[in-house]
């Protein structure tokens, strides 16, 4: 599989990207949303769709935003240390070809312009005052930047432009899985926090919005965490692209890899954006790895007839993931991703709260 991946393009030779150049597929994608709520719009649909697939792919592989919001506004002084922002531009390309696919061949009818999800939780009238929003947006900025610097902390090459390993071979086995467990821990925060952060900027002018996740940090099981509360950002691609297919194939354990696949798949096309090749052993292997964690798990209640619940499920789940989620954090840390400033420094509250916790513990320690 990374064979097969390390034909695509050069991510150097990429051009800043630029409001005329990222027109085109935003237009396109537009127009198969307007057409997917019309009734008779099929060929349209259809006639646009080619040209709709290969503006998504070329905007992908040879536009860079992270170029263009460092050289142009000035957000950083390299781009490489924003190079995140191109792991999102390119899954949202991805995202943009597969919908607009969707829109065309696989609906059956027009789209209703606003339904509550049927295998999700209802939206509802937000609760909360703009204050109390901006106090948890502020809540979550803290928690990524201060999960972002004890990852640092823990493994200082890795803030090298060029990145680093997270495994330190100068320590032997047992603190080397011990700080690694640690900055997988910090990574999957990261990841949380920065999705969340983008739902809670999204929510500040919305007074409907779906929960994005469910407090993933309750899950019990591996299924739990993936199926009810992590992000659902790409759930329904995910579906779309592979449950469904995977099920007409083999039932509810092709369902469930078939998604999986999907998942890993656009995982490694997106490290692919950080601009030093991408894999798929690691990165997309994790996913699979997830995958058949769930197939484990309905096995063991088809065996035992009891489900994978409990404090045992939590730390069954927690156990899983960290073991495989390493080597995906790790090939993030090789592409530099560490090293990317998601939070300008000159604001990074949650360094000036690990800063401060540090320098009490040290001082309590001294006395």
């Amino acid at each position: 599989m990374d064979r097969l991946f390390s034909y695509l393009p050069d991510a150097s030779l990429r051009t800043p990207l630029t409001l005329k150049a990222i027109a085109p597929v935003v237009s396109c994608y537009y127009a198969h949303a307007v057409m997917a709520i019309l009734p008779g719009t099929f060929w349209f649909r259809v006639s646009l769709i080619p040209v709709t697939l290969w503006l998504a792919w070329h905007s992908a592989v040879t536009l860079d935003i992270a170029q263009y919001l460092a050289d142009t506004l000035g957000l950083a002084a390299n781009s490489m240390r924003i190079s995140h922002l191109n792991f999102m531009f390119v899954l949202s390309m991805w995202a943009i070809a597969l919908k607009s696919f969707e829109w065309t061949f696989l609906i059956k009818e027009p789209v209703r312009r606003y339904e509550v999800p049927k295998d999700g939780e209802p939206l509802k009238e937000r609760p909360l005052t703009i204050l109390n929003q901006i106090l948890k947006l502020l809540v979550k900025v803290a928690a990524l930047d201060a999960s972002h610097y004890i990852i640092q902390l823990l493994r200082p090459s890795t803030y090298r432009l060029e990145g680093d390993t997270i495994f330190d071979e100068t320590l032997s086995l047992g603190p080397r899985l011990f700080q690694v467990s640690c900055i997988s821990l910090c990574g999957m925060v990261v990841i949380y926090t920065s999705v969340d952060i983008m739902y809670q900027l999204c929510a500040l002018s919305a007074s409907q919005w779906p929960r994005i996740a469910n407090r993933p940090w309750l899950s019990m099981s591996v299924t739990e965490f993936w199926g009810k509360r992590w992000h659902q950002f790409f759930r329904h691609i995910f579906v779309v692209y592979g449950s469904r297919p995977g099920g007409k194939v083999a039932g509810w354990y092709g369902s469930i890899i078939g998604a999986y696949v999907v998942t890993a798949i656009m995982h490694v096309l997106g490290l692919w954006g950080l601009g030093r090749g991408t894999e798929f052993t690691h990165t997309g292997g994790f996913f699979i790895m997830i995958g058949l964690a769930s197939v484990f798990e309905r096995q063991w209640k088809l065996w035992t007839g009891k489900p994978v619940t409990g404090l045992s499920g939590t730390v069954w789940a927690m156990v899983w993931q960290l073991i495989w989620g390493s080597g995906m954090v790790d090939s993030w840390a090789r592409r530099g991703m560490v090293a990317n400033d998601f939070i300008r420094k000159d604001i990074r509250i949650g360094k000036v709260l690990v800063d401060f916790i540090l320098t009490v513990v040290s001082r309590i320690r001294a006395v």
